[in-house]
């Protein structure tokens, strides 16, 4: 999802290359996807976008997937609170 103004943000997660460890680059995609995904839904909100909203909820896995994945890259494990509230969102 590429949000207008925003675009910018995408080469961090379209398949180029970005110098970097790979939990840097994982962290640059990480932020990417917040950024944008945080303007979606802003817009979706404001906007009364319902499929728009919907996206977004689609898009937080990725998120979810990417945290996961620079948590085991960098040995850092997920606290309780934050299992909990990924848990109880599904």
């Amino acid at each position: 999802m590429v949000i207008p103004g925003a675009a910018w943000l995408s080469f961090l997660h379209a398949g180029s290359v970005v110098r970097g460890t790979p939990v840097d680059r994982r962290v640059g995609q990480l932020f990417a996807l917040v950024t944008e995904s945080l303007a979606s839904a802003t817009q979706a909100l404001l906007l009364g976008e319902i499929a728009l909203g919907r996206a977004v909820i689609e898009g937080d896995r990725l998120i979810d997937e990417l945290t996961s994945e620079v948590e085991r890259l960098s040995g850092i494990k997920s606290t309780p609170s934050r299992r909990a509230v990924t848990s109880s969102a599904g």
